[in-house]
């Protein structure tokens, strides 16, 4: 099941001096605390850690300093996912774990639906309308921006470029959007370190 991260129920009202002297401290310290909540409330599914406690204490530490950097549920939750992977034992090459956080750190919004759009190109082109259900394997030459509307192809070029520069697709360079290039789903080939990055971000949905 999704998990659902409770974080600022006020709207705030006022200038940036109170801002800065009380509600973005309470902020972060909310951001933190749910995430410690939910993190105690998935804690029962193991019932013996399967890794070294000196390591996922550091890891832990890493990852509520990114904790309140991101609104988004779906980052909040990868994190979330990833110390409890490492804490059940989860198999990864060395370091690979700590390239995890530091991969998931900065990756936008809109890389995250990348990458999953470039887990199932066929179905999201299908959700669109782009493809008929007998056309299972997808078209690669359908532009990513039939599928994620709304954004311009200077920003999905960025974005795609992005997770070039991070190893999480294996694509060759595409020309820039100024030159006419375009994103299109056979675009979005998956590095082997991005497929283990997705395993790493989910937690109990085998």
């Amino acid at each position: 099941a999704a998990v659902k991260f409770i974080g600022s129920t006020v709207p705030f009202t006022g200038g940036f001096a109170s801002f800065l002297g009380d509600y973005y401290p309470d902020h972060v310290t909310r951001q933190i605390n749910d995430f410690k909540e939910a993190l105690h409330d998935h804690a029962e599914k193991i019932d013996e850690l399967r890794c070294d406690a000196d390591q996922l204490s550091a890891l832990t530490s890493q990852v509520l300093l990114e904790v309140p950097k991101t609104t988004s549920d779906e980052k909040r939750a990868a994190f979330l996912a990833i110390l409890l992977n490492y804490a059940n034992g989860k198999s990864a090459e060395q370091h690979e774990v700590d390239a995890f956080v530091s991969v998931l750190s900065p990756l936008s919004d809109l890389e995250m639906q990348i990458l999953s759009v470039a887990v199932s190109p066929g179905e999201h082109a299908m959700g669109k309308g782009l493809l008929h259900p007998g056309q299972a394997t997808g078209d690669t030459n359908i532009a990513l921006r039939q599928v994620i509307e709304g954004v311009s192809e200077e920003i999905l070029m960025f974005a795609f470029n992005g997770l070039r520069a991070k190893q999480l697709i294996s694509s060759p360079e595409l020309p820039g959007a100024a030159m006419g290039g375009e994103v299109r789903l056979g675009n979005l080939q998956l590095s082997s370190f991005g497929r283990s990055f997705l395993e790493w971000i989910k937690f109990g949905e085998d």
